[in-house]
């Protein structure tokens, strides 16, 4: 790789820290939640409810963000002041969440707490597909995968600690981790628009639109489409199924042991997917991790041994984060003529859709019924096997896709 590419790279390594933040203040988010509900007088019942609040304001706000970073890119020729400028909002509701427990039990409260946390997940969408946006509009589309790989380390690393984060955030006051964590992520990202420059400066690698194909929306429904399929796979894999998996070889305590490992194959099989993606394309990439992450969730659930199961669970993670690496990049060339922000957008939002289903089957109660837990075994080598089928027709349809990122 040239020396040109340097700032893409560093501008890639900040993404990371900021996706590693942003994970972060989720983790406290979650851990925190049901205390907070309780303390105000709505009662850790709810706790669910809100959940799949957040994820229904992801869903529209995603979109949102990504075509709002378009069009702040086509009409001031730049996405950073609105990156940072949404997160001052993002942040500062954040910090405020557990500073209404100030204002006593009851209706006050509940509807400030309430509006702050739908301000906070809508702002905070902004975190989400427009920095992605920002550093792809100034780098060639083969280094799309390489430099979505880097930025997606943060995502690895969070979802690695976020068991020990929870454990040591027990019995610790609110107001601590959720200001600090928000302070942090808000100073850090203040330096988007620094790092917009730098990638701006190696504007001579960036994408010619006049060369990219027209814009095909039937091909964008087949990528969300199996994008749905592969994250609602994803979510009963790792959310519902893979603590009872461990608990049949090991006790609750050692979760905190094993639980990271799903991450750990994430990390280790991103890159390897991003040369890949490069190499063969994108979609063609998503069909074989699909397809091998379908198996690994079905080697998961019917392991006869710990040793089993951890390879399983962590050649899981390794598919997911191929899959990530190569959606991402495949909605980056999929939203051609200036759309890359909107296709990335509704691609995060099917993401979110895929966990609002979840969180409905949690609700609905799935895990404790006899047939629930049955067919839970099956759904997610199911689910990624029906995204690969989708996703050999993109393959098949969309063929100058894979050029544009083998072109060098």
């Amino acid at each position: 790789m040239n020396e040109a590419s340097n700032p893409l790279r560093r501008t890639a390594l900040y993404l990371a820290v900021v996706q590693f933040l942003f994970f972060t203040t989720w983790i406290v988010y979650v851990t925190y939640l049901g205390e907070l509900l309780e303390r105000i007088g709505l009662g850790r019942d709810l706790l669910i409810w809100f959940i799949l609040l957040d994820q229904l304001v992801f869903a529209v706000s995603d979109t949102v963000m990504g075509y709002a970073a378009d069009r702040f890119e086509r009409v001031l020729g730049r996405i950073g002041p609105l990156i940072a400028g949404v997160n001052v909002v993002s942040c500062l509701a954040f910090a405020l969440l557990p500073l209404t427990l100030e204002l006593g039990v009851g209706g006050v409260a509940q509807t400030v707490f309430t509006l702050l946390i739908v301000v906070w997940i809508a702002t905070s969408s902004v975190l989400r597909a427009p920095p992605i946006v920002l550093l792809m509009k100034h780098a060639a589309r083969p280094r799309a995968p390489r430099l979505v790989a880097l930025t997606l380390l943060g995502l690895a690393l969070g979802g690695a600690v976020s068991p020990y984060l929870g454990l040591w955030l027990k019995g610790v006051d609110p107001v601590v981790p959720f200001m600090l964590t928000g302070a942090t992520l808000l100073l850090v990202t203040l330096g988007m628009s620094r790092m917009e420059a730098l990638s701006r400066g190696q504007s001579d690698t960036a994408p010619d639109e006049r060369a990219m194909p027209p814009f095909q929306p039937r091909n964008v429904v087949r990528l969300l489409l199996a994008s749905l399929l592969l994250g609602f796979g994803f979510q009963i894999h790792f959310f519902l199924n893979t603590k009872p998996q461990f608990l049949a070889y090991i006790g609750a305590a050692e979760l905190v042991w094993v639980l990271p490992l799903f991450w750990v194959g994430f990390k280790l099989l991103v890159f390897p997917g991003a040369a890949a993606a490069r190499r063969f394309g994108p979609v063609e990439t998503l069909v074989v991790a699909a397809l091998v992450g379908g198996l690994a969730t079905l080697g998961a659930s019917f392991a006869d041994s710990l040793g089993v199961l951890i390879a399983a669970q962590m050649l899981a993670g390794g598919a997911w984060g191929v899959v990530f690496m190569a959606g991402i990049s495949a909605a980056l060339g999929l939203g051609t003529r200036g759309r890359e922000g909107l296709v990335l957008g509704l691609w995060f939002t099917m993401l979110s859709v895929a966990t609002l289903i979840r969180g409905g089957l949690v609700a609905g109660g799935v895990q404790v019924s006899p047939a629930g837990a049955g067919v839970l075994d099956w759904l997610p080598p199911l689910l990624w096997l029906a995204g690969g089928l989708v996703l050999i027709d993109l393959a098949l349809r969309a063929r100058r896709l894979k050029t544009m990122f083998m072109e060098a």
